[in-house]
């Protein structure tokens, strides 16, 4: 019970005001697209007739360069834009490299042959996007993270983020099997759209203060 209570107690520094409680929505929206994109992509490119080979070099090894590449581009960008608006475009970009797989999808529901230098373009500026956009989280996270609490806070925050996006991925499969990956990565895309509007109003009351 007492444990309850503090966690209860703790729980409500992220409901103290409008701005905050903003913040836990967009925490816990954040990461609701890599949830259910993640399982399916590997899948598509594995029927767009790569080999593994080609899945494990250019795919993996280059996915890694990328994301090395957005890591660093976010910290030039966090310099020169604020992070709130860093957030918001980052998180476009990356829906943009989701609508690059729903593309792909299309091709492969058509039987058209698509070239692999494409496949890997678009697989390496998702990664890219997606390590952009972890950045800025992060920054974020650390920005919501109270200095008697840093730890706890970080580490609180991270948790929901990964804890959602963990639900998420197991159900992906099957839903994915269900739809198909056309159906299934438009309605992603579409949701990924709509998970915008946490941010959008998260930045609203940030003005409001």
């Amino acid at each position: 019970i007492d444990r309850f209570e503090w966690f209860r107690d703790y729980l409500r520094y992220f409901f103290e005001n409008k701005e905050l409680t903003a913040w836990f929505f967009v925490l816990c929206t954040i990461k609701v697209t890599d949830g259910f994109a993640g399982p399916i992509t590997k899948p598509l490119l594995v029927d767009l007739k790569l080999s593994l080979s080609q899945i494990g070099i250019y795919i993996t090894m280059l996915g890694a360069f990328s994301a090395l590449c957005g890591a660093g581009l976010a910290g030039l960008f966090l310099k020169k834009i604020k992070r709130h608006q860093a957030l918001l475009l980052f998180s476009v970009l990356k829906l943009i490299s989701l609508a690059g797989f729903v593309w792909l999808a299309v091709l492969y529901e058509q039987a058209v042959p698509v070239a692999p230098w494409i496949i890997y373009l678009i697989n390496a500026l998702e990664d890219m996007f997606a390590a952009m956009l972890l950045v800025v989280i992060l920054t974020l996270v650390m920005q919501y993270s109270r200095s008697e609490y840093a730890g706890t806070d970080f580490t609180f925050q991270v948790s929901i983020m990964a804890s959602i996006s963990g639900v998420l991925y197991t159900v992906s499969g099957m839903i994915g099997d269900q739809l198909g990956y056309l159906k299934f990565l438009s309605l992603i895309l579409l949701v990924g759209m709509f998970c915008l509007i946490p941010i959008i109003y998260w930045m609203r009351n940030m003005y409001e203060k």
